[in-house]
């Protein structure tokens, strides 16, 4: 029975392994489309933009969907686009047109700043409406800046490393509780893998000395935790259990 369940425990160990290296890609990649739904009923999804480029003209389009997932035209709805400056004042107002799609192009003269733009797009049907709201930033180039690029691949680097260092945790106390020689072996090599990436890459802003020294603590520990797997030996009685 103890086989049984200790067989089970690291097919779902690797198994949910697996799952969360597959999904961090996804999820610290930008959406591709944004779906806003209003409280009574209505959807609003367009593309998911985050930086449009100084004095050049920027069309939006949105798709406009009911409760049933039908596409709404300009028949039965009409959408509003709302641009406002840093300080929350309008810049403009103004109906969006349809040809097959909702769609408004923002002119380059309301784009001629640096900096954050918040705004709203607001539908409605004689009974169901809808709002979707959020903020574009226009910088020179339409990208991030070197600044806002290196903040965003730290922050990447430290939310993968970080789920890295948890299923090592997890091998650990697989291979405390079942006494698995192999789980401790792979918690070393994950745990040492983070060690060295943040001693050779480092970890954006921090300083410096305080990442290489817990790099150089990761490693240690790392080494230890897979040597004591590799001699399968001793790795139990250090953790509470015993091999035999």
């Amino acid at each position: 029975m103890q086989e049984l369940c200790k067989n089970k425990a690291k097919l779902l160990a690797f198994f949910l392994s697996f799952v969360v290296l597959l999904i961090i890609p996804f999820s610290i990649a930008q959406p591709p489309f944004q779906q806003i739904s209003g409280n009574d009923g209505l959807l609003i999804e367009y593309p998911s933009v985050e930086y449009l480029k100084l004095n050049q003209h920027f069309r939006i389009d949105i798709n406009v969907l009911n409760t049933s997932g039908t596409i709404m035209t300009d028949t039965s709805t009409s959408c509003v686009f709302h641009l406002k400056n840093s300080s929350g004042d309008h810049l403009l107002k103004d109906n969006m047109s349809y040809d097959g799609e909702f769609h408004y192009t923002i002119n380059k003269t309301f784009l001629s700043e640096i900096g954050v733009k918040p705004y709203q797009i607001k539908c409605n049907t004689s009974n169901y409406g809808g709002i979707a709201a959020g903020t574009f930033e226009v910088t020179s180039t339409g990208t991030a800046t070197d600044e806002q690029a290196a903040k965003q691949n730290s922050f990447n680097k430290i939310w993968v490393l970080g789920i890295i260092l948890f299923i090592s945790l997890f091998f650990i106390w697989l291979a405390a509780t079942y006494e698995d020689s192999w789980s401790a072996v792979f918690a070393g090599f994950l745990i040492v893998y983070v060690g060295l990436n943040i001693a050779i890459n480092g970890v954006g802003d921090f300083n410096t000395q305080l990442t290489n020294a817990f790099s150089v603590i990761l490693i240690g520990f790392g080494v230890y935790i897979g040597f004591k797997g590799i001699e399968g030996t001793g790795f139990g009685e250090n953790f509470g259990g015993k091999n035999e």
